[in-house]
């Protein structure tokens, strides 16, 4: 308050106050820009982080599926080969750790 009212007494003072003011506001602006800019850095670290992360999962899930798939197809060829040596039914459930239901089930399935 005292240095605007020496501002008003003086050009000199009243010119120097007026650039005070302005590198004032510009420091003001450049911290708003820094601020925004790191918020900026910020959300695209989090979005980065998130992408990896869905990335990551979607491969392990993918990963899975495809071991159980593969896992499927083989007691498919397995059962297909059992019964094609004449095996019965029920032994074929042993043997796969399926049901008898289970069993029939891929026969018909694969028209057999």
């Amino acid at each position: 308050m005292e240095l605007e009212m020496a501002a008003n007494t003086s050009p000199v003072i009243r010119e120097a106050y007026a650039y005070l003011a302005e590198l004032s506001e510009d420091e003001k602006t450049r911290l708003r820009a820094e601020a925004r800019l790191k918020a900026q850095r910020d959300e695209q670290s989090r979005l980065e982080g998130a992408l990896e992360e869905g990335l990551e999962k979607g491969l392990e899930k993918g990963l899975q599926k495809g071991l159980e798939k593969g896992r499927s197809d083989r007691n498919v060829e397995i059962i297909l080969n059992m019964h094609g040596i004449g095996l019965a039914n029920s032994t074929i459930a042993l043997a796969t750790n399926l049901t008898e239901a289970q069993v029939e089930e891929i026969l018909k399935a694969q028209q057999v």
